[in-house]
């Protein structure tokens, strides 16, 4: 297996890129990127982070819902769903680091959901941690509404179960 090696910019060549969204290509992931994917999951989860057998455990059972996001060939973010009962539920999204803030994690969220309304799924749900206000302002600016509050969902801080129909 090749592994890519990383590309560093700058600031400003990241927002260049950005400027045109064709530069952020969102497109089916495959178990060939879990490696990629695992590196923004530890970069962005140090507690909880998945490993990489759940990586692939959730790959297996559903290829159809997970996505990497790119930028010059370098995998960037992604995110991955599942479809329980009718609802479209997103299992783990994020964006490496230094690129957040950016749009990634806003165009791969409307992906998702746009994979799912294209399967007749019509509502969405999600847990995100209480303290993370700024994926909560992400989730809320595109139709997702806090539904109700999960105590100790993430070991011993709290959830919102936040909803979008």
């Amino acid at each position: 297996m090749t592994t890519k090696k990383r590309i560093e910019i700058t600031d400003e060549e990241k927002k260049f890129f950005l400027e045109d969204e064709l530069q952020v290509k969102i497109r089916p992931s495959s178990i060939a990127d879990i490696n990629h994917i695992m590196e923004i999951e530890k970069a962005s989860f140090q507690e909880d982070a998945y490993s990489e057998k759940q990586f692939e455990e959730m790959y297996k059972e559903n290829p159809d819902w997970f996505f990497v996001a790119e930028i010059s060939s370098q995998i960037v973010g992604y995110v991955a769903g599942l479809s329980s009962n009718g609802i479209g539920e997103f299992d783990s999204i994020a964006v490496e680091p230094s690129y957040r803030n950016l749009g990634i994690g806003r165009k791969l969220s409307k992906h998702m959901i746009k994979q799912f309304f294209e399967k007749g799924i019509n509502e969405y749900a999600l847990e995100v941690r209480k303290s993370n206000v700024s994926a909560i302002y992400l989730y809320q600016t595109i139709g997702f509404e806090i539904d109700k509050e999960i105590k100790n969902y993430y070991d011993k801080e709290d959830a919102f179960l936040m909803r979008k129909r």
